[in-house]
């Protein structure tokens, strides 16, 4: 997930009108509950350059997981917006 700060007004969904259904997001602020080392592919170092933190905010890990898709050329695999 990605962060939206924008949350529906309808938080139980009854309201059918509604053109973007956000019912959670994770928060600005969140940072993960795994520490980098645990969280990296072995391939791959968690390094420095994505965060010093050893609990790295959300953002890190995005960065992360596109480094590694590029690194790996796994985009053309992806298919993003799908339902699954």
């Amino acid at each position: 997930w990605q962060f939206d700060p924008t949350v529906e007004h309808d938080l139980l969904g009854k309201d059918k009108d509604t053109n973007k259904r956000v019912h959670s997001s994770i928060y600005e602020g969140l940072r993960t509950n795994l520490p980098r080392e645990v969280m990296a592919f072995a391939d791959l170092e968690f390094g420095d350059e994505f965060s010093a933190l050893r609990f790295p905010p959300h953002q890190a890990v995005q960065k992360y997981l596109e480094t590694y898709a590029d690194a790996f050329s796994l985009r053309p695999l992806i298919s993003f917006g799908r339902r699954v």
